[in-house]
């Protein structure tokens, strides 16, 4: 068990059936971690699979769709010579059955992930790029297809 503190969590999503099991984002990857709930720190953190290649991401916001598959972006730690996160550096993934998939690449930064009441759509927030997007969902294989531009945030 590496230690709990040396990489940031990005989410926490409770494993179905698991009543002190977690997914997390774990630094760069996904783990599965045990924990009772009270106790400062987990019994247990292993890596469940491998999230995004490079070192200077890390995995950000996750969510998982009606049927249980996760989706999470990764985020871009290196910043600009101002100071600010540099966008077009990350990936947005899936999760299902322990294999990981790209679904967006170039991102700047993912938030605000959700599905429409009858699943047919996938609501996203790149915060970096200041929108909010809509994408065709289909919820039987976890894809996304076609995109429009619901709100744009910056001025």
């Amino acid at each position: 068990m590496s230690s709990f503190s040396d990489r940031k969590v990005g989410f926490v999503l409770p494993v179905e059936g698991k009543k002190d099991q977690f997914l997390i984002g774990y630094g760069e990857d996904f783990a599965v971690v045990t924990w009772d709930g009270q106790s400062e720190k987990p019994q247990d953190v292993s890596i469940h699979v491998k999230g995004d290649p490079s070192p200077d991401n890390r995995i950000n916001d996750g969510k998982a769709d009606p049927t249980g598959r996760v989706y999470a972006g990764s985020m871009c730690e290196t910043k600009g010579t101002n100071g600010e996160y540099l966008t077009g550096k990350a990936t947005f993934y899936s999760v299902e059955k322990g294999e990981v998939k790209v679904r967006l690449n170039n991102i700047g930064l993912s938030n605000g992930l959700a599905w429409s009441l009858d699943h047919k759509k996938f609501y996203y927030i790149d915060s970096l790029a200041e929108n909010v997007r809509a994408f065709d969902y289909n919820k039987d294989t976890g894809d996304i297809g076609k995109t429009l531009l619901l709100l744009l945030l910056n001025n």
